[in-house]
């Protein structure tokens, strides 16, 4: 061995990283979705699923009262 020291890098504490576990229930249909996205990026469901939920919440609106 060449005497190279293996370097890890501190880890922020569960929660501290800025993402928080979200449970919910999705349609059959959205999930097929995401998927086809998933094989045709490369991109992981999590990563595809925040862009299209940042995307949304700025670009929606509310109407109503």
């Amino acid at each position: 061995m060449s005497g190279e020291k293996v370097k890890f890098a501190i880890k922020a504490p569960r929660g501290e990283d800025g993402h928080r576990y979200l449970s919910i229930r999705v349609e059959e249909d959205i999930i097929e979705e995401l998927e086809a996205i998933k094989e045709k990026t490369g991109q992981s469901r999590n990563k595809i699923i925040n862009t299209i939920l940042k995307h949304a919440l700025k670009n929606y609106e509310i109407i109503g009262d």
